[in-house]
């Protein structure tokens, strides 16, 4: 009886032992296998190739569309926007990927919103091509809530104005030329633009300077004295809707001359481009 229960023992521990390895092994190829997955997602879209059937244009124009048809609400911030990353299958189906960036997400939460209720009538995905095999890919874009509420259902049919000095463009470049005197940029022999941050309530909230030459801290100085030209402006519209927007006014550096920059498009790259230098 001693051996016979002895060996029930010795059977009981190989089972225990087999069980244990076969859990070892497929946890491990079940890793194996995920890791493999993973290493099977392209970071990004081969060059020349966009995710969106007909570019960009025509995304843009769907999700003008897709607000309108289903009234999804406007932000009242115009200024969010944000930019959400998609993973986009061989099959043209599509998953959210999930943001990390909590501190973005806080500061632009109707935009994210916004961009999540778009995302299940976007149905145009084109799946990344590598060696002749769709292969999943992320697609990054962004979106613009305060441009695709506003916008018209044809975007060629916006109008935009920029915003504008009320004394006109002579005497704004007269005082900018106050501060930045001759003597100031002396030093200053690439060419400069002062870049103007106009609220939608025409208010001048802030000033930058895009500079090249030595005299850097010289030129930072200048620019809160910037922000203190006085003069009313009027501000930049979409569809006659007032909107947050910058205003560059270029410096040929050779003759000391400013003149004013009136871009006829909304062109967010602008907006960005002072949120960088400022």
């Amino acid at each position: 009886m001693n051996i016979g229960v002895c060996q029930s023992t010795r059977v009981s521990e190989m089972d225990i032992y087999k069980k244990r390895s076969f859990a070892a092994i497929f946890v491990f190829f079940l890793a194996a296998g995920q890791l493999q997955l993973f290493a099977q997602v392209h970071e990004k879209y081969p060059s020349g190739q966009h995710f969106y059937e007909g570019g960009q244009a025509t995304m843009t124009a769907e999700m003008i569309k897709i607000a309108a048809k289903h009234n999804i609400p406007k932000c009242k911030n115009r200024k969010e926007v944000y930019s959400p990353s998609v993973l986009v299958y061989p099959d043209g189906k599509i998953n959210l990927v999930k943001d990390e960036d909590s501190l973005t997400i806080a500061a632009n939460k109707c935009a994210y919103n916004f961009s999540k209720a778009l995302l299940p009538h976007l149905k145009g995905w084109i799946p990344a091509v590598v060696d002749g095999s769709r292969v999943k890919a992320i697609a990054k874009f962004t979106v613009e809530p305060f441009f695709i509420s506003y916008s018209k259902l044809n975007p060629a049919e916006n109008v935009f104005t920029p915003a504008t000095f009320s004394d006109g463009l002579d005497v704004l470049n007269k005082k900018i030329s106050l501060v930045l005197t001759n003597d100031l940029l002396r030093n200053t022999d690439e060419p400069l633009a002062v870049v103007f941050l106009i609220s939608d309530k025409g208010q001048l909230t802030d000033a930058a300077l895009v500079y090249g030459g030595t005299d850097a801290n010289s030129i930072h100085k200048a620019a809160s004295k910037l922000k203190n030209i006085p003069g009313d402006w009027a501000p930049a519209t979409m569809n006659s809707m007032p909107f947050e927007w910058v205003v560059i006014v270029p410096m040929d550096s050779r003759k000391k001359n400013f003149r004013y920059s009136r871009s006829p498009h909304y062109n967010w790259n602008n907006y960005k481009l002072f949120q960088k230098i400022r």
